[in-house]
């Protein structure tokens, strides 16, 4: 049986209308939807709406980031819900079915070692995106840096062509990751250390250094409902630095030589965004 984390900030009608969609789906057995200190309605909304016995509303203390908040939820399924076998994180703007759900929790528990599980993404238009990735090496983590070379390099993953049902990896998407709940007790859940960006790297780390695997479902996929928002590309790129930075030293044990070499090319990488930030503001104005 399965125990689901949805975080919400600011978007409950999406957290609520997914959860009710997943407590049809009889594997499931609990929800948890975590306010993380929503700035908007989300609270009353929540309170007047929630009405499905399987699902329930929680706030966080504080608004601590991601990897905190989804703990919250987290901890309130082991404490309470013995019966529950594995634990489905699952982002609001996210869109799956029943079958993918009882396809990854008969692979996650019939796969010895296997700690965490996901499928392919696409986009709401079908169009592939970017899934999973196998840990990059110091020189790729430079090179990250530059726009165009990340653009290529997501271009190359998302037209990966895969030869198996099924294949084992270093990281899977954070927006849907299935995990057998006793290898998230191992490992101490989320490390709550990062606000935002990074979870799944971290977690993905965490597992296999106590030896547990991370497997996709290469045979189906979910659907990823983003919506865009006007945020800084700079702004965005800082936050992404700076959870990378923290994994990079903490969990692949970087040199402070290496970090230094990561934060002169980043400087680059900032001027780079900032200005095709706005160029592109420039071309949407006119």
């Amino acid at each position: 049986m399965i125990g689901c984390v949805i975080l919400n900030f600011n978007d409950a009608s999406r957290c609520l209308t997914l959860a009710e969609n997943l407590s049809s789906f009889k594997i499931i057995g609990i929800i948890y939807i975590v306010d993380n200190c929503s700035n908007d309605d989300s609270m009353s909304f929540l309170e007047k709406n929630v009405r499905n016995k399987k699902i329930k509303f929680i706030k966080s203390e504080f608004n601590g980031g991601f990897a905190y908040g989804t703990n919250v939820g987290i901890k309130e399924i082991i404490k309470h819900h013995e019966y529950i076998s594995s634990i489905l994180c699952i982002n609001s703007d996210i869109i799956v079915s029943e079958t993918l759900i009882e396809k990854l929790d008969r692979k996650l528990m019939s796969t010895p070692n296997l700690g965490l599980i996901s499928a392919r993404m696409r986009g709401i238009h079908n169009e592939e995106q970017l899934s999973w990735w196998n840990n990059y090496s110091f020189k790729e983590n430079l090179l990250s840096n530059f726009y165009f070379y990340a653009k290529k390099k997501y271009r190359n993953q998302i037209n990966y062509k895969y030869s198996s049902d099924f294949m084992f990896v270093d990281c899977v998407r954070g927006s849907l990751m299935l995990f057998k709940k006793n290898a998230l007790v191992d490992v101490g859940l989320f490390d709550e250390k990062t606000f935002l960006y990074g979870e799944e790297t971290i977690i993905s780390c965490k597992l296999r250094s106590s030896k547990y695997k991370i497997g996709l479902i290469t045979s189906d996929y979910y659907i990823h409902n983003h919506i865009e928002k006007n945020s800084s590309l700079v702004k965005t790129k800082i936050m992404m630095n700076k959870s990378k930075n923290y994994y990079l030293k903490t969990y692949f044990k970087y040199s402070n030589y290496k970090l230094l070499i990561l934060k002169i090319f980043s400087i680059y990488s900032y001027i780079e965004f900032a200005t095709i930030s706005f160029i592109k503001s420039i071309l949407k104005n006119k």
